[in-house]
């Protein structure tokens, strides 16, 4: 025998091997049973593991925000210390050098009511 006429030969016979089964047999009610069933698991209701599952995570979340919080509080302390560590450095370094102010106006001079110094 050919090789393709094989395959087809056992085709053939895997078609024909279920021209004699019959339908499977259930009871009347199987049906609404099996609807039931299918309803109960939809609608499962909350167990004691998805509800303490909730509060851990509700729990490590506000543990996250206070974690973020006293990071930001630090931050922001220690970025205050650093401009006023800061300040002072550009204070001495201007008293060393003798950097101050430009003054364009004298004070002690004053302005004759005409116009005319």
């Amino acid at each position: 025998m050919d090789k393709n006429q094989k395959i087809k030969q056992q085709v053939e016979e895997t078609l024909h091997a279920l021209d004699n089964a019959d339908r499977a047999k259930t009871d009347e009610y199987f049906f609404s049973r099996l609807e039931k069933r299918m309803q109960e698991k939809k609608v499962a209701k909350p167990t004691l593991q998805r509800i303490s599952l909730s509060i851990a995570a509700v729990m490590l979340l506000i543990l996250v925000n206070i974690i973020t919080l006293l990071h930001y509080n630090h931050a922001s302390q220690t970025s205050q210390n650093s401009m006023q560590t800061q300040e002072i450095q550009m204070n001495a370094l201007a008293e060393k050098y003798f950097f101050t102010e430009p003054v364009i106006y004298k004070q002690s001079e004053t302005i004759p009511s005409n116009g005319r110094r």
